[in-house]
């Protein structure tokens, strides 16, 4: 019988590759599945599965295992040819009427790294308590019912393939902007995104400029070693060709294309927007664009993670648009456009996750890479670039600065910070008084979580977890008169927080 002892959670599993039942390997790979399938029987949930895998080392065989699996215990599977990005399998799960997804993928972690990502019947991330069901059976090891008959294991019909790009290129139907004559240099960083976005460029009619040393999926990332696009490191081959070819944009997507990293030229140098500059950027064009073609906004509704800006908040209700605030992970959002796909606007995620259209209910970075694009094209005509909108924003609705601060620690460490913040909450933030504490944990609504928000009356910070790594994040967010306050006392703040962590060593 498989044996694994990872942990699996609403974001399924991602760990380092190798031998052993604590790493990713054909036969943790195994165990997982037969896991999976147990949950899926107990909520009677039969039919047929699509698999999709990223570019990784050991994907497509852990995919090809995964298939097989599946179709020993009945189900029909539904399988890439090549590897293909997360968003097009929560279209794919969709748009083929499967009982859940399974991608290969670990995102934007390093090369040693994979990951088995499970997703729902309608595209979105599983929640919490299948996460449970599946931690159930993959601790005790339990092995699905056998089947009368072996499922059919077939590839992804192409059809599905082109009615994805029709989706993403119709998600901004109603803007009519050319990004054809735009300057343009896009790279996949060794990931899955290349293909389908070329195929966007071309019915686009976007003569784009390529990093074509990471334009092949390639599992080492070889000129990549850390192929986050919210990095700005991410951009050092497309800067060269950027500089190359005097491009106005350069658009960086993650190994598995759910993620967007975008970099301007302003006022002779490439900036690269942080994920929440993005996300302000987009909602600010879309809302932007709906009102000039007489949308109806009234009922409309923008869904972002309580940890991105809170300048989204202004803006929303500056264009009379219902905001609603969701838990970390895009399976919020998700859930969100389940409940009115046909009100849905913008969701978006401040690591660079945003999503436009219904096709979906996971982040898409080909479609915000388009939208993007589209934006560019419509604040040239305006004699502006996205940081000028940025600078706008600020003027318009207030200066804020969101900081983002990752802190390694061990699990057991994490644990202890949290458990100190509840049991004695600080007084004081350096010389800064807190004025108000928020436990997400002891909430009764759907913010629960373990979460813990401090607030002075300059800045807020949020605390939490990472999810899939052994890191704390905190968020912080500051306002003031001018962008440089901000910045400073987020700084500040940042500063001031780690101290505590020092005086309670």
């Amino acid at each position: 019988m498989k044996t694994c002892n990872l942990t699996f959670g609403t974001a399924g599993i991602r760990a380092v590759m190798g031998e052993s039942n604590i790493k990713l390997n054909l036969s943790t790979i195994e165990a997982i599945t037969n896991a999976l399938i147990c949950a899926l029987q107990k909520d009677k949930l039969v039919g047929s599965v699509v698999i999709t895998y990223d570019s990784r080392n050991n994907s497509a065989e852990f995919s090809e295992h995964t298939a097989n699996i599946f179709a020993d215990y009945g189900y029909d599977v539904y399988i890439s040819q090549h590897c293909d990005s997360t968003p097009f399998l929560s279209y794919a799960v969709r748009k083929l009427g499967c009982v859940c997804g399974v991608n290969m993928t670990a995102s934007h972690n390093p090369k040693e790294y994979n990951g088995y990502k499970v997703y729902n019947h309608f595209g979105a991330q599983i929640d919490i308590d299948f996460a449970e069901t599946v931690q159930s059976h993959l601790k005790l090891a339990h092995l699905p019912q056998p089947s009368q008959i072996k499922g059919q294991i077939r590839y992804i019909p192409e059809s599905v393939h082109t009615s994805y790009i029709d989706c993403v290129l119709q998600s901004t139907a109603f803007a009519d902007i050319d990004i054809s004559d735009l300057r343009v240099v896009y790279t996949p960083l060794h990931g899955v995104g290349g293909e389908k976005i070329c195929r966007v460029f071309e019915r686009a009619h976007l003569q784009a400029h390529f990093v074509q040393d990471q334009m092949e999926p390639d599992g080492d990332f070889p000129t990549a070693p850390k192929p986050n696009p919210e990095e700005e490191s991410a951009f050092t081959l497309a800067l060269a060709v950027a500089k190359a070819q005097q491009a106005e944009v350069v658009l960086a997507t993650d190994p598995d294309a759910d993620r967007l990293g975008v970099m301007v030229l302003h006022e002779g140098q490439y900036k690269l927007l942080s994920g929440n500059m993005t996300g302000l950027v987009l909602l600010s064009f879309l809302l932007s664009v709906s009102r000039e073609a007489n949308i109806d906004l009234s009922n409309k509704f923008v869904v972002k993670s309580i940890v991105s800006s809170s300048l989204a908040e202004e803006i929303c209700r500056h264009y009379g648009v219902r905001l609603i605030n969701v838990l970390i992970g895009f399976r919020y959002i998700g859930e969100q456009i389940e409940l009115d796909e046909k009100n849905y606007l913008f969701g978006f995620e401040e690591s660079g996750g945003y999503l436009a259209g219904t096709h979906a209910r996971d982040k898409d970075a080909i479609e915000a890479a388009y939208i993007a694009l589209k934006a560019v094209s419509y604040y040239k005509q305006k004699g502006k670039t996205l940081i000028d909108v940025i600078d706008d924003l600020y003027e318009q609705f207030g200066y804020v600065c969101d900081l983002n601060k990752t802190l390694s620690m061990e699990p057991v460490v994490i644990a202890g910070v949290m458990d100190r913040l509840r049991t004695a909450p600080p007084a004081l933030l350096g010389e800064d008084k807190v004025t108000a504490f928020d436990d997400f944990a002891v909430r009764d609504d759907a913010l629960k979580s373990n979460i813990i928000v401090l607030r002075t009356d300059a800045y807020q910070i949020i605390v939490r977890p990472s999810g899939t790594e052994p890191k704390m994040k905190l968020y912080i967010s500051a306002k003031s008169s001018s962008s440089q306050k901000a910045t400073a006392i987020a700084q500040g703040a940042y500063e001031n927080f780690t101290a505590l962590l020092d005086s309670q060593k």
